[in-house]
Formats: structure tokens, sequence, C-alpha cells
């Protein structure tokens, strides 16, 4: 794995933009793969298209609309070339917990993540039987209230995973 993160992000949600402003300005993306862009809207100074040997082919300069099938699919290049999924779901700001394709696709890649989502969305996960990765790095950023404490203790567990083994990571999970 060459790269520390995969970051894709469609439509540019309050939450999505504050967490990329916080790992653009602390520096964290830049050894990794990461996207902000979405047909009709806008992410201003940030938008961001992914490389495209890493694009799903049939995708290569185009706009693709979030809702259509293929952008379900494991595009498994993304997932073999970085260590950690970072995954922004459609809601953070509730303890409604909305799975997603976004969260499905690190699981179905087997590929490690974290998430920022609404409160207790990975305990939402280990309570629907699967399994996080708590045991190996800090997943406290779950249990906090409010999103700005989230975001700052979702970015210490990346600085955390950037500083691990990521060949005895894997093995461990």
């Amino acid at each position: 794995k060459t790269k520390d993160f995969l970051f894709l992000n469609g439509k540019p949600h309050p939450h999505r933009v504050y967490l990329l402003k916080e790992l653009l300005f602390k520096d964290m993306l830049s050894n990794s793969l990461w996207s902000a862009s979405a047909p009709g809207h806008t992410w201003a100074h940030m938008e961001k298209k992914l490389e495209i040997n890493y694009e799903v082919p049939e995708w290569r300069n185009k706009s693709v609309d979030g809702y259509h099938d293929s952008t379900r699919q494991v595009h498994f290049p993304q997932y073999n070339d970085s260590v950690c999924s970072i995954v922004s779901e459609t809601t953070a700001e509730n303890d409604f917990h909305y799975i997603t394709e976004k969260t499905c696709k690190p699981i179905m890649a087997e590929h490690i993540f974290v998430t920022l989502s609404g409160k207790g969305y990975l305990r939402n996960l280990r309570q629907l039987g699967f399994r996080t990765f708590h045991d190996h790095f800090d997943e406290s950023y779950d249990d906090c209230e409010h999103l700005t404490e989230r975001v700052d203790k979702l970015v210490g567990t990346l600085k955390q995973i950037q500083n691990m083994d990521h060949v005895k990571l894997y093995a461990d999970t």
C-alpha cells in the first residue's frame, strides 16, 4: 500500500466540507487518494477529481451522478493501494444511523476505515454484528456529541493510523 487514505466525497455536505478543510489544513492528504466533486454542486477551491488511473474506467473524464447504480461498485485499485478509508457518511449531526454504500464499500473490500457520521454510528455497526477496529486504534471519536470534537478526535485517529505499521495492522485485523 503506497497511499495513506482513500477519501471520496460527492455532495459538499457541511460536515464533509469541514472535515476536508481540517485534513487539508493539517496536511493529512498529501499522500492520499481523494476527491471532492459532484455534478451540479461546487466544492469551490477544494474541488478535486480522483487521479485518472484510480477512477473506474467507464467514468474517466465524466461526471457521475451519485445515484447511478455504478457508484455502488468496489473499484479495487483504490482500496489495494491505500491503508484506510475515510468515510464521510450522508448524515453526521444526529443519532440516526443511516448506513450507505460509503460504509459498505470498505467492508466489502476488507479495507480498514474510520467514519464521520452521527454519534454512536460505530457502536450501532457493532450491535448489528460487524466488527470495527477499536482493538487496534482509537475509535472514541464515535462517542463525541459535537461535530467539531468528533472531527478533532477522528483526525487524531488518522494520525495514529499513519504512524502504524500497516502490514501488521492488516495482519492483526
